[in-house]
């Protein structure tokens, strides 16, 4: 029984890692034509891929398998670490274009 719900768990987790992937992958398009729409954008889908790293999280701690909870933490960090810097980017992006003299498209 555990062992179905460790799989159906992994297979959750994998829906929503297919889904991190393309909202970060929209993002890093967005970024050639960035306009206050595009900002937008890349904060929601930024947003929208931290909530899905945490899912596949929570999916697994309900199912109580910690072991492969733990070792889906370590996998995802850094990508999670990266996730977070770039929503910090974005929400900064005035500020910064404004510290180095340049404007939106």
């Amino acid at each position: 029984m555990l062992e179905t719900k460790n799989s159906r768990a992994l297979a959750n987790c994998r829906i929503h890692l297919d889904d991190v992937l393309g909202r970060l992958s929209d993002s890093l398009l967005a970024w050639v034509a960035l306009t206050e729409v595009t900002i937008s954008d890349v904060q929601t889908w930024a947003s929208m891929a931290m909530t899905d790293q945490e899912t596949c999280l929570d999916g697994l701690e309900e199912v109580g398998d910690v072991a492969t909870m733990e070792e889906m933490k370590k996998i995802m960090k850094r990508a999670n670490e990266y996730t977070s810097n770039s929503l910090a980017i974005v929400a900064n992006i005035h500020n910064l274009l404004q510290r180095f003299y340049m404007a939106l498209h």
